[in-house]
């Protein structure tokens, strides 16, 4: 018996090294960062909603919310389109860009054609 128990005990050790050595080499996201998530839901109050766009925007991980995306590595939100379809008006984002988008440091990319924000200038910081 003794040697059946140190197999498995050896087997499940490997197993351990593995997933180290594989974590260690490609580290998985766990989600966005809470401020950032903050960021988007200060943004997202401040837009008439009525067309139901952003409806997946709820949950702990704003990198899954539509128009999100985020760096593999470090969490960080780095792209936000929220670009519209030029044909499907009923779909359009209306109401206020709020300046709690400058607040997402890593953005990388910001697409918010084809919507009407009711003549509001975008903020100059962004």
């Amino acid at each position: 018996m003794y040697p059946l128990s140190f197999k498995m005990t050896a087997g499940c050790g490997f197993l351990l090294i593995w997933v180290i050595m594989l974590h260690s080499q490609f580290p998985f996201s766990t989600g966005c960062l809470q401020d950032e998530r903050s960021y988007l839901l200060d943004f997202k109050a401040g837009l008439n909603l009525s067309s139901g766009r952003l409806s997946s925007w709820r949950g702990f991980n704003c990198c899954d919310w539509e128009g999100v995306a985020c760096d593999y590595h470090t969490s960080h939100v780095i792209r936000l389109d929220l670009s519209n379809d030029p044909y499907q008006f009923k779909q359009q984002l209306t109401g206020e860009v709020r300046t709690s988008l400058c607040n997402l440091q890593h953005l990388q990319y910001l697409d918010l054609s084809w919507n009407d924000f009711n003549g509001t200038s975008i903020p100059p910081q962004l």
